[in-house]
């Protein structure tokens, strides 16, 4: 579980172009867009890495911000990765959303299962977010990332 109590610093990359990359899963892994019913499933996620207190929170948070926007259609913009099982493992979502007038193209809320990271899921979800992307010449992207300051080295 992530140590909320530990400073963390925004960072918030910007992305002009990108060259197509084919993303790879393993045997045993596929990706597939939203579906309806999936925020739950989104929500429980989130929740299981410390992203929200709860999943009813998680859930609400997903429903409210992505379902509610007809504009931009989160069944071309959610994908996920699911097992063999057919269990979601892991999501990103290309979105786009308002700001100062403008339509601004981001990276949102990669998350990996935790026993499913170490398995490349992560760089594929990013890989096949990016293809959107790019068939919608939706650039730049931004990606929004905080990192946490552990400790420093002298």
């Amino acid at each position: 579980m992530l140590d909320r109590t530990i400073p963390y610093y925004n960072t918030i990359l910007r992305c002009d172009r990108y060259l197509t990359t084919t993303p790879i899963l393993h045997n045993g892994y596929e990706f597939r867009m939203y579906q309806d019913g999936d925020e739950r499933k989104w929500a429980q996620l989130e929740y299981e890495i410390g992203d929200f207190d709860s999943v009813d929170e998680a859930e609400q948070y997903f429903i409210s911000t992505y379902c509610s926007k007809k504009a931009l259609d989160i069944t071309e913009r959610c994908v996920f990765v699911v097992n063999e099982k057919n269990e979601i493992v892991g999501s990103c979502i290309a979105w786009k959303e308002l700001r100062n007038d403008t339509l601004v193209a981001s990276l949102h809320w990669l998350v990996v299962s935790p026993q499913y990271q170490g398995k490349g899921i992560g760089k594929a979800l990013c890989q096949k977010v990016m293809q959107i992307f790019v068939v919608n010449d939706e650039f730049p992207v931004y990606i929004h990332t905080e990192h946490r300051i552990f400790g420093r080295s002298h």
